[in-house]
C-alpha cells in the first residue's frame, strides 16, 4: 500500500466528508488510564447522562451525520436523574445520548436505521431552557417531545421546533445485539448533533454522511478507502492519498491523539455572553437616583439585560446590583441598589468589567418632604358615583422650594376607557386624553393605557373628578402627594370618597415591573399601583419591595388616608 501521512501537531482531529462509519471501543478499566486534559467522563464512573454535556463542554463533537455501534451489555455506564421521564421507553439500557441543535425547519422527522434491523428505540426532550446546558437534567424530567418504541427503526417527530435551541436525544439498543446505528439529517429541516468524544474510535465499515470523527486516545481506520476519499484535520493535519491509492479492509491508518477538543460549536448560553449596555441616559437631566438623607442612603434603579454594577466613590470597588423584577414587555430586568450616602453626583454604572462607565447622579439632596396637609376647597356633594375600576400611575415633581402648586405630568389609567374627562378641585372639565397605545421614547416601548397628558401645576393635595358621560356621572378621589426626594420617589394616594378605599401609586420602580407594597400585590396590571382597600384615616407607612420581597427599595413609603 502506498500512502503519505502529513502530520503537523499533537492534536489530531479528523473531519470526514466521505462514506464512512466508526466504532466506539470503551477503555479496559484494568489498564492504567492515559493522561489527557479533560473533566469527568463516562469512563471515570457511571455519570448521570444529562450531566455529561454541561460537564464536558470542551469534549463535545459536533457533526451533521454519524454511524456508531449500538451499545451492548451497558458497556457505557450511565445513570438517569431521579425524576427522569422516559416517556414511552420500556427500557433505557444500552443508551447513547446526543445534543441536537435545530438549525432550521418547523416540523422535523427523524428516521433511525440500523444495519441488522434489530429493535432500537428513541426519544427526544426539549428544548433545553435558555440553551443553558446546566438545565439539561431538568429537561429530562419533562415528558419527551416525541418517543417511539416500535420494533427495528423508530421515527421521532419534532413539531414547532425551536430554531437555534438544543434538544436531548437518546437512542437505545433494546435488542442488546450488535448493530450499527445511522444518525442522519431529519426530514423537514437540518440539525447539528453533538456527542461526547470517546476514548478510542475504530472505523471498520463505510456508510454515508458528512461526519466529524474524533477520539481522545486513538483513532483507527480499518476499511476499504477509495481514491476519491479525502481527510482533513485541525491545524492543517491531513492524510493525502497518492494517485491510484486504494486499500483492502486492513488497517491503513492509526494515530494516538492525546486530546479531543471540538471548536465548531458554542455550548454557552446567550445569557453568559456579556454585551456592554448603555446607561448614558442616567444623567443630571434624567436620573434614576435619589438621596434619602434620613437614612443616609443613595437609592436607584437601572433597566438592563445583564446584571449591572454600581460604584459609589471612584476609589470604591464596583458592586453587583440586585434584581428587582422583570420588564413585562422585553428581555431586560429592573435592578436596584441602596448604598451609604456620600456624594449625590458620584455614582457610576457599568455592565461589567471592561465596559464603559456612566454617571447616575442627582445634584440635590432631599429630605422626606411635603407630608404636611394642604387646605382643600369645599365642593358640592356627589350624588351618583361610577367606579372606573382602574389603577393609576402618575408622574409628578414635588420640587424643593415650591409650597403651593406642584407639577403633574403624565397620568396613566387602564387602557380602553373612552369619553373620559376630568377636573381638578371642581374646576372646568378637561379632555386632554390619549386613547391609543402610548409610545415612551425614554424606555422605547408602547404602553396600552389611557393617558392624560401634562396637566400642569396643581396643589399638592386636591380633588380629582372623572366622568365618561358629559359630566353627569362622577368618580371622585381626594389625592395626596408626598416625596422623599423629588420626582423619582414621589408617592400618590387616591382616596376614593364613594367607598372609602385607597389606591396608592409609587413612582419608584416602573409601571411595567411588579413590586410589593407591604403585603399588597400590584393592582390592575400596573406594577407600582396598589389597591389597599379600606384603611383608617391617618398616616400609614409600608416598605416597597421587589416582587419576591428579597429587595427593599424603600422601607418607609408614606401613605396619608383622608376622605374629607
Amino acid at each position: 500500500m502506498l500512502y503519505k501521512i502529513i502530520k503537523s501537531g499533537d492534536l489530531f482531529r479528523i473531519s470526514c466528508f466521505f462514506l464512512i462509519s466508526f466504532s466506539l471501543v470503551a477503555q479496559d478499566k484494568k489498564e492504567p488510564r492515559k493522561s489527557y486534559n479533560s473533566v469527568s467522563t463516562i469512563y471515570d464512573s457511571c455519570q448521570v447522562v444529562c450531566n455529561l454535556f454541561p460537564a464536558n463542554r470542551e469534549n463535545l463533537v459536533a457533526t451533521e451525520e454519524l454511524v456508531f455501534p449500538a451499545i451492548t451489555n451497558n458497556s457505557e455506564c450511565y445513570k438517569v436523574p431521579n425524576d427522569f421521564n422516559p416517556g414511552c421507553l420500556l427500557s433505557y439500557n444500552n443508551s447513547k445520548w446526543f445534543l441536537v441543535k435545530v438549525l432550521d425547519g418547523d416540523s422535523l422527522t427523524f428516521n433511525f436505521e440500523n444495519s441488522n434491523n434489530y429493535d432500537i428505540d428513541a426519544a427526544i426532550w426539549g428544548p433545553i431552557a435558555g440553551n443553558d446546558l446546566d438545565s439539561t437534567c431538568f429537561t429530562s424530567t419533562q415528558f419527551p417531545q416525541s418517543c417511539d418504541y416500535s420494533a427495528i427503526n423508530p421515527t421521532l417527530n419534532l413539531y414547532n421546533a425551536d430554531s437555534g435551541s438544543f434538544y436531548l436525544l437518546t437512542i437505545t439498543n433494546y435488542s442488546n445485539d450488535d448493530t450499527d446505528i445511522l444518525l442522519k439529517q431529519p426530514e423537514g429541516g437540518s440539525v447539528i448533533y453533538s456527542y461526547f468524544c470517546s476514548e478510542t474510535s475504530n472505523i471498520s465499515s463505510p456508510s454515508g454522511g458528512k461526519q466529524n470523527l474524533q477520539a481522545i486516545n486513538s483513532l483507527q481506520l480499518s476499511f476499504e478507502i477509495s481514491p476519491s476519499s479525502s481527510f482533513t484535520a485541525k491545524g492543517g493535519n491531513s492524510i493525502e492519498l497518492l494517485p491510484g491509492f486504494e486499500t483492502d479492509s486492513s488497517t491503513v491508518f492509526s494515530a494516538n491523539i492525546g486530546e479531543c477538543i471540538n471548536t465548531s460549536q458554542n455550548y454557552n448560553p446567550d445569557s453568559s455572553i456579556i454585551v456592554c449596555e448603555n446607561f448614558d441616559n442616567h444623567s443630571k437631566n434624567s436620573p434614576h437616583l435619589y438621596t434619602n438623607a434620613s437614612s443616609n442612603e443613595m437609592v436607584g434603579t437601572v433597566f438592563a439585560i445583564t446584571q449591572p454594577e454600581c460604584r459609589i466613590n471612584s476609589e470604591d470597588s464596583f458592586l453587583k446590583m440586585s434584581k428587582i423584577g422583570v420588564d413585562k414587555d422585553s428581555t431586560r430586568f429592573l435592578w436596584g441598589y441602596r448604598e451609604p450616602y456620600t456624594s449625590p453626583s458620584n455614582i457610576h454604572l457599568r455592565t461589567n468589567e471592561g465596559c464603559p462607565t456612566y454617571p447616575d447622579q442627582r445634584t440635590t439632596q432631599m429630605e422626606y418632604l411635603y407630608r404636611a396637609e394642604r387646605t382643600l376647597p369645599i365642593l358640592d356633594t356627589i350624588e351618583n358615583y361610577a367606579n372606573l375600576n382602574t389603577p393609576f400611575h402618575l408622574s409628578n415633581d414635588l420640587s424643593y422650594g415650591q409650597y403651593n402648586n406642584y407639577d403633574l405630568w403624565n397620568f396613566y389609567l387602564k387602557g380602553g376607557i373612552t369619553n373620559l374627562t376630568y377636573r381638578i378641585n371642581g374646576g372646568s372639565w378637561r379632555a386632554s386624553i390619549d386613547y391609543t397605545p402610548v409610545w415612551e421614547p425614554f424606555t422605547e416601548r408602547y404602553l396600552d393605557v389611557t393617558r392624560i397628558e401634562h396637566i400642569g401645576n396643581v396643589p399638592k393635595d386636591f380633588y380629582m373628578d372623572f366622568t365618561t358621560d358629559d359630566g353627569l356621572t362622577v368618580d371622585r378621589y381626594l389625592v395626596t402627594r408626598s416625596s422623599c426626594g423629588g420626582h423619582f420617589c414621589g408617592t400618590t394616594v387616591f382616596n376614593r370618597l364613594a367607598d372609602s378605599t385607597v389606591i396608592v401609586n409609587v413612582f419608584q420602580g416602573d409601571i411595567n415591573v411588579d413590586m410589593q407594597l407591604g403585603s399588597y400585590a400590584p393592582f390592575g396590571g400596573f406594577g407600582t399601583c396598589f389597591n389597599l382597600g379600606k384603611l383608617s384615616e391617618g398616616e400609614h407607612s409600608f416598605p416597597l419591595k421587589s416582587a419576591k420581597g428579597d429587595f427593599v427599595l424603600d422601607p418607609d413609603i408614606f401613605v396619608r388616608v383622608k376622605f374629607d
